[in-house]
């Protein structure tokens, strides 16, 4: 079996957990439909600044640093988010090798498409160079946020959620037909926005 604990490396420690779903309640990568929605909870990049600062990449400020290198080591599991997604989500997946790859699992195994609209994403903070922080967001990983798509009837039903649980959720984009298996990326003015980077591969 071949997974997400596969890597490429000197060291591999894998605790597996395993436990019983309720029938037909798995959120599942090959649901998404065209005209859902894109959201995502809480914010990508954090943890990649995190690791470019430790790795001597790049210097951030004290309060920034922290928060950073905290969402690193410590991601905050959204598990209840995750449950009460069940009836909602057409389609997630937890973004751990970032968005842009992430989603790149669910449109190939939806056979969609899909649009990130970058102006709905939290932004980082404006002292962080932007195409750093731009391949932060997009492609940095260890995030572990969620990721899903919903219809577009569901907004309110998403915004109550968030507000009871108090997770920030952003519609970030759309789900399209075509073209099958693409992620496009399009600032506020509906430009496409050039790749910067796709996010980590186990084996690369």
């Amino acid at each position: 079996m071949v997974g997400g604990d596969t890597t490429r490396g000197p060291r591999n420690l894998c605790l597996t957990a395993i436990g019983e779903l309720p029938s037909a309640a798995a959120l599942r990568r090959d649901r998404a439909l065209p005209g859902d929605d894109l959201w995502l909870s809480g914010q990508t990049g954090l943890a990649a600044l995190g690791l470019a600062h430790l790795q001597g990449r790049v210097n951030l400020g004290d309060a920034l640093r922290d928060r950073c290198v905290a969402a690193l080591q410590r991601p905050l599991p959204r598990v209840e988010l995750g449950i009460r997604l069940r009836d909602l989500a057409h389609a997630a997946i937890d973004v751990s090798d970032g968005l842009l790859a992430d989603l790149g699992h669910v449109v190939e195994q939806s056979q969609v498409g899909a649009e990130i609209f970058l102006a709905r994403l939290p932004p980082l903070p404006a002292t962080v160079e932007r195409q750093l922080a731009l391949r932060c967001q997009l492609a940095g990983g260890d995030d572990y946020e969620l990721l899903f798509t919903a219809a577009a009837n569901r907004r309110h039903d998403l915004a109550a959620l968030a507000s009871e649980l108090q997770v920030p959720l952003s519609r970030c984009g759309r789900i399209v037909a075509t073209p099958v298996g693409e992620v496009r990326v399009v600032d506020e003015g509906g430009r496409l926005v050039e790749s910067v980077g796709r996010g980590f591969d186990h084996f690369a």
